[in-house]
Parts: C-alpha cells; structure tokens; sequence
C-alpha cells in the first residue's frame, strides 16, 4: 500500500512537471522559487525544487550550479558530494 501511494505522488509529479514543460510556464515557476530563494537562501527545499525543474527544461549548467551552492550549504548532507 505505501509503494502504490508513493508511486502514485511520482507519477502525479512526473505528470505535473509535463504540463509546466508543455506549457511553456516551468520558466516562470523558476523564476518564483528564485524569488523564494533570495528570501530564504538556506532553504534546501528550495534548492531541490530548482535542480529538479532546471534539470527538466534543460537547464542544465544551471541545475549544477544549484547542486554545488547546495552542496555548500549543506556539504555533510547525503548526496550533495562532489
């Protein structure tokens, strides 16, 4: 039961990030999480969502930029090693 749940949030995501894409408004949901980040520069939600949907529009040296200032931020942090 736990597994369907879950797979159910990343296929709703998945599905959520498709739309962003298609239409065009993954930029501007960038842009409002880069706003939020300049208010909140320790967050690493924010960080995560960023390289999550950079990576998505193919954003990618940007993407890596947010992993490495995430990675300082939180060098002992599991899986932001480089």
């Amino acid at each position: 039961r736990y597994y369907s749940s879950n797979n159910s949030q990343s296929n709703a995501r998945s599905q959520a990030l498709g739309i962003l894409t298609q239409t065009g408004l993954i930029k501007e949901q960038i842009a409002k999480l880069e706003s939020q980040l300049e208010r909140t520069p320790d967050s690493m939600t924010l960080y995560e969502q960023l390289i999550e949907l950079c990576e998505v529009a193919a954003l990618k040296d940007k993407a890596l930029d947010y992993t490495k200032k995430a990675s300082e931020l939180r060098p002992k942090s599991g899986g932001w090693h480089f």
